[in-house]
């Protein structure tokens, strides 16, 4: 062998080393890289793997725990019906001992839905025939406990049909061209039964038109807000007349002004429903005939503050604060409007507020700002404090029994719906200005 070829041998072997050497010591950053993305991989693997196993563990402890929740509370129930039997059966024994040993005949066991009578003009259903109809409603045919005449009540409650009107009733509805009420209030039952027919439809389709109205008129802001929820409430407060309607429980003295009410609504003759209405909320004693129109008066002025502040809203300061004034002024008056409701106002307080807003439906200002002036601060002689300064007798004392009040604000809520009075008359001057400029407050 030539001296070339051993030195290309010996070179080769060198080469060889030093490759071999490079590899076991230098790592690429693409297999490091690798290498630390599986290790990550097979460890959020495990992790994964040991979260579900905790969560399944918790998920059959809790449904072992709710099973046995369940079955305690099974049993609970089980003895505590057991115990109330068996106090009952003991009671009864004790009550049947006393019986014969005081020489009384034996108590004869009788259902308390038993013991009731049918409704009048209803009819009975035989016991075999009333079992068989109910299994064909899908219904138990008996329940524990239960009588003859409750399971006649359970059946007729699943063969009632309601109506899916915004009152559901069980009355059948007529049509509108039925709907016209003739006359007063019979005395017929029949007849009373059709009238009751003819004011639930009546007052289904005036509801109905209502909330298709508000419903398509609806919006966010605080008007609509309002007048969605005002019919919200005005369904739901109809529903106990509905309920009076269907048991035919309804007096004449409020039958006969409901039917004049709708007849004068029906021939659309609205003033003289709304004559009608005040009568038979109010009444037609010794009131003055303005006290009927006090709740109108200050719902149309409220609705026009309201109207104004939300047409001039701003993020101002003055802006938010006349707001919230208009707010404030709207939940103080609501005490007035219950009393109102009740007929509950004196005639110290009633009088003056009559002639507030007279004055102030004449567009006289300054007359209806001195009658307020007059029933907030008063015009006796002395305020009510200066004649309790001392331990004596004071003479001015006399003058609290003379008639001149010194004020009526004696509590909290009769001086805010007052100072909401006066500023429902600031607002009203705005809002229709009078003609002789004389007439505006200062």
């Amino acid at each position: 062998m030539d001296f070339a070829a051993l030195m290309s041998k010996e070179l080769a072997k060198g080469k060889a080393s030093t490759e071999s050497l490079s590899t076991s010591k230098y790592v690429r950053r693409a297999d490091a890289e690798r290498a630390r993305k599986e290790a990550y991989e097979a460890e959020q693997a495990r992790l994964e793997a040991e979260r579900e196993a905790k969560a399944s563990a918790k998920r059959k402890r809790d449904d072992e725990a709710a099973v046995e929740a369940a079955a305690r509370e099974e049993k609970r129930r089980r003895l505590a019906e057991e115990s109330r039997a068996r106090r009952e059966q003991q009671e009864a024994e004790e009550e049947a001992a006393r019986r014969q040993r005081l020489g009384l005949p034996p108590l004869v066991k009788a259902s308390s839905e038993d013991a009731l009578e049918l409704e009048e003009g209803a009819e009975d259903v035989p016991e075999a025939e009333l079992r068989g109809k109910l299994r064909d409603l899908g219904a138990p045919a008996v329940l524990f406990g239960e009588g003859h005449g409750a399971r006649l009540r359970r059946y007729r409650r699943l063969t009632t049909v309601v109506t899916k009107g915004p009152v559901p009733t069980t009355l059948e509805l007529v049509e509108e061209k039925d709907m016209k009420v003739q006359g007063g209030a019979p005395k017929d039952k029949e007849a009373r039964k059709w009238v009751f027919r003819q004011l639930a439809s009546y007052f289904t389709m005036v509801l109905t038109e209502y909330q298709r109205a508000m419903e398509a008129e609806r919006s966010d802001t605080t008007a609509s807000k309002v007048a969605y929820a005002t019919m919200v409430q005005s369904r739901e407060n109809m529903k106990p007349l509905f309920r009076r309607f269907e048991k035919g429980d309804v007096d004449d003295d409020l039958l006969a002004p409901i039917i004049e009410i709708v007849q004068a609504a029906q021939e659309r003759r609205y003033v003289d429903a709304n004559d009608g209405y005040l009568r038979l909320s109010i009444g037609k004693a010794a009131w003055p005939i303005g006290v009927t129109m006090l709740a109108s008066y200050f719902t149309m002025v409220l609705t026009e503050y309201q109207r104004a502040m939300e047409a001039e809203r701003s993020d101002t300061t003055a802006s938010k604060a006349a707001y919230a004034t208009m707010v404030q002024s709207r939940e103080n008056m609501k005490p007035l409007f219950r009393r109102f409701e009740k007929g509950d106002v004196d005639d110290d307080l009633l009088a003056p507020i009559i002639e507030i807003v007279q004055a102030a439906q004449e567009r006289r200002y300054v007359d209806a700002n001195d009658g307020y002036l007059r029933l907030s601060i008063g015009k006796a002689a002395w305020p009510i404090g200066v004649t309790m300064v001392g331990i004596h007798e004071r003479s001015a004392r006399e003058k609290l029994h003379n008639g001149e009040r010194g004020h009526v604000m004696g509590d909290e809520v009769t001086r805010k719906f007052l100072q909401s009075i006066k500023r429902c008359l600031t607002f009203a001057q705005v809002r229709w200005p009078p003609e002789d400029i004389r007439q505006l407050m200062g």
